[in-house]
């Protein structure tokens, strides 16, 4: 809050006057408030009415006059401002080195921001790859235990084949080996068993009804019967042999 000088009227904001330092409300000023927010910077350089209105005092032409001390000073003040206009290119070599290191330094974020984006990719690409070499892993395992299994029957088969060549072997030594018989084009051999069965059923039946006939007081009659059927059964045996061999 402040005083008008012109109204003497309180007032929370107004202009001041450059010049005198006197504070007037917005209407004394004959400035409206938005236009002295306009001003900026000219409001320290703003006047009122009547410091507008007093006359301006005239400089003395004694104040135009230069000493011989002040001028000697203006010559060193130029002189050193000289200087300095002459270290003015150096600088401004300066400057344009450093605006190229700045558009250098430009470039290289720009280059680090692509790496950077290069490398989150490579972390998502490491990522896909660990996880591909954790089921690697695990397929290596089940691959493991898998090899375990087929050499489990690797064996197992190989015992398998044993006990077969064995129960194979086992089933040859029931067989019948008949030598000595000749070989007739296209022959049959279950008709050739057949009839060798049928021969020799012949045979054990003569032979047993032949004991059933004779006594047990004829025992030497019975060993001479024995005896000569057994030659006669030899020679029936070789001719009948013969006879079912031959085509």
């Amino acid at each position: 809050m402040f005083t008008c000088k012109r109204c003497e009227s309180e007032a929370r904001d107004g202009a001041t006057c450059a010049t005198c330092k006197a504070k007037f409300d917005f209407p004394c000023a004959g400035i409206s408030e938005a236009g002295w927010r306009k001003l900026g910077e000219r409001k320290l350089t703003w006047k009122c009415q009547n410091c507008k209105s007093a006359p301006v005092a005239s400089p003395q032409i004694s104040s135009l006059k230069t000493s011989p001390v002040n001028s000697e000073s203006i010559m060193t003040e130029l002189q050193g401002l000289s200087a300095k206009m002459e270290a003015l290119p150096a600088l401004m070599e300066s400057v344009r080195a450093i605006q190229a290191e700045l558009a250098e330094l430009k470039t290289i974020r720009q280059e680090v921001s692509q790496m950077k984006s290069s490398f989150e990719s490579y972390g998502q690409d490491i990522k896909a790859l660990a996880v591909r070499v954790s089921d690697l892993e695990a397929e290596m395992e089940i691959m493991g235990k898998t090899k375990e299994a087929v050499v489990s029957l690797q064996d197992r088969i190989i015992q398998l084949e044993s006990r077969q060549s064995e129960s194979e072997q086992r089933s040859r030594m029931n067989n019948i080996e008949i030598k000595g018989v000749p070989i007739s084009k296209d022959e049959d051999l279950f008709v050739l068993m057949d009839k060798i069965v049928k021969w020799l059923s012949l045979v054990a039946w003569i032979h047993l009804y032949a004991k059933t006939l004779i006594t047990r007081r004829s025992v030497f009659l019975l060993t001479s019967f024995n005896f000569i059927s057994c030659i006669l059964g030899l020679e029936s045996s070789f001719y009948m042999l013969r006879q079912i061999m031959m085509p």
